[in-house]
């Protein structure tokens, strides 16, 4: 919502469909992060449970490495794809293409860190503390991004905009660490 009354704001209508193209894609390339997240929790949830400290290490390990790739490969995707995306949704080079396209490469920067957070939030529910994981979720997907959105936009308007989830992503890593 507070997407849409921003960009409507600097771009209108237009706006409104690049963001929603952008925001579509978006459900595709983070759902491997969401798999994996959700996936791997019972393995980390049993060996937590049953006091295999040294397997957990193995999983987070692993986790983070794989998590790793995947972002990095997410985030070129992203850069290398937001064209032929873009052109699913809407005729090459139409005002709606500029938009989604400039905005795809801003905002692909969200991937080399979302997937982590995904991943810290799963991980304190694996860990039985729906708290902290409900809390790290929050500040994640509504706070940040909303804080963000306010100031960003207010310092660089559109592109703003497109950064604030990004922007978000790093502030939701830093608490998911401190909370690690």
């Amino acid at each position: 919502f507070i997407f849409n009354l921003y960009i409507m704001k600097y771009l209108g209508q237009d706006g409104v469909a690049a963001l929603t193209i952008v925001f579509y894609a978006e459900f595709l390339l983070v759902a491997i992060h969401l798999g994996y997240s959700s996936g791997v929790a019972p393995l980390i949830s049993y060996n937590y449970g049953s006091k295999e400290h040294d397997k957990l290490k193995k999983i987070y390990k692993i986790s983070m490495v794989f998590i790793g790739i995947i972002s990095v490969i997410l985030f070129i995707l992203s850069i290398v794809l937001a064209k032929p995306i873009t052109q699913v949704f809407t005729p090459k080079y139409s005002v709606v293409y500029n938009i989604a396209v400039e905005g795809f490469y801003l905002y692909s920067l969200c991937y080399l860190l979302k997937g982590f957070n995904i991943f810290a939030s799963s991980l304190f529910t694996a860990f039985s503390n729906g708290k902290v994981s409900a809390f790290l979720s929050l500040m994640r997907t509504l706070v940040f991004i909303v804080l963000c959105v306010f100031v960003l936009t207010n310092l660089f308007e559109v592109t703003g905009l497109w950064i604030s989830i990004p922007v978000a992503e790093v502030l939701a890593i830093i608490l998911s660490v401190i909370y690690m």
